[in-house]
């Protein structure tokens, strides 16, 4: 019989971390079998090439903050930076894949660098049914939620996405959501009724504790298209 005790206070990481890989929790929380972490291992190559996903990830990412907090950035001071965090590597190597990143990124920067008001973090905590959950959501101005991923349009990056505009609509805010994922077009996404977000995310706190004592059918790519193919019927 299921050994778990039922948690109600779950923080937006827990909850991510649930959603994105149920199998996981399930081995984890239901039969206690601790799966090494993928930072845990060893990397078999230099952690510099183009098609490394989380590399390029962490790459662009930290290449967004720096362009939106010092705009007067050019491309050698941004490298001369980015080299001496340890992000790129030396020579060409390391201008090869700065430039490839800022290509990437080119949307986002474009589209907010103009707008001199600081973004700022949000820290919110949200009584809904029998949890509470807690969290903060990064890239906060007076007139919106600003989003945005270098990853692509998969799955888990809708789900951490939407997560995320799921509380800021429950926040009962009504200001639009502005999304720029890598390789999409921008949006501007409209909030959810703060009743229906509010219901949702009770509706996927309730499925994240479900993956600690069931193992679930559906990884977040999975689901995805599993939904997209029941719109398309």
């Amino acid at each position: 019989a299921p050994d778990v005790e039922a948690q109600s206070d779950w923080t937006r990481e827990q909850l991510l971390r649930a959603l994105a890989n149920p199998s996981r929790e399930f081995l984890g929380e239901r039969l206690a079998l601790r799966l090494p972490e993928s930072s845990e291992r060893l990397p078999e190559s230099e952690p510099f090439a183009l098609d490394d996903g989380l590399d390029r990830w962490q790459r662009q990412s930290r290449l967004l903050d720096l362009a939106l907090a010092q705009p007067q950035l050019d491309t050698h001071a941004l490298a001369q930076r980015m080299l001496a965090e340890g992000r790129i590597a030396p020579g060409a190597a390391g201008r090869a894949a700065l430039v490839h990143s800022l290509e990437a990124l080119e949307p986002a920067p474009e589209a907010w660098r103009g707008d001199a008001r600081p973004m700022q973090a949000l820290a919110y905590e949200l009584e809904l049914g029998r949890f509470r959950l807690s969290g903060v959501l990064p890239r906060v101005l007076p007139d919106g939620l600003r989003q945005f991923t270098a990853s692509k349009a998969h799955g888990k990056t809708l789900l951490a996405l939407g997560l995320d505009a799921l509380v800021w609509s429950a926040l009962g805010r009504t200001d639009d959501i502005d999304r720029i994922v890598c390789e999409q077009p921008r949006v501007q996404l409209a909030p959810l009724p703060q009743s229906v977000a509010r219901d949702k995310l009770e509706s996927l706190l309730a499925l994240a504790a479900q993956a600690r004592v069931q193992a679930l059918p559906f990884m977040p790519k999975a689901g995805l298209e599993y939904v997209r193919a029941g719109e398309d019927a």
